[in-house]
């Protein structure tokens, strides 16, 4: 049995929020119908994050105690796939 192994980079939002109800600090990869968001470019991930997580930034009860939200996190993702093949 041999093993493929394929790698790429993009870029993906990271939700941070620091809150009572969290029991301490919590961060996962923002997802839509149980998929990451993924983009190609920085820049991609940026101006989704503002145009959809923008009010946060203005909200200054969102970013207190109880919800203790921040502004997505925009980071780099490597998604690697293995498949394997029976020769």
């Amino acid at each position: 049995m041999d093993f493929i192994e394929r790698s790429t980079e993009t870029w993906g939002l990271v939700h941070r929020s620091k809150g009572a109800a969290l029991e301490g600090y919590h961060e996962h990869l923002i997802r839509e119908n149980c998929v990451p968001v993924l983009f190609s470019t920085r820049r991609e991930a940026r101006a989704y994050r503002d145009k959809r997580f923008g009010y946060i930034r203005d909200r200054e009860e969102l970013r207190t105690w109880p919800h203790g939200l921040k502004m997505p996190k925009v980071v780099r993702v490597r998604t690697t796939v293995i498949r394997t093949e029976d020769d």
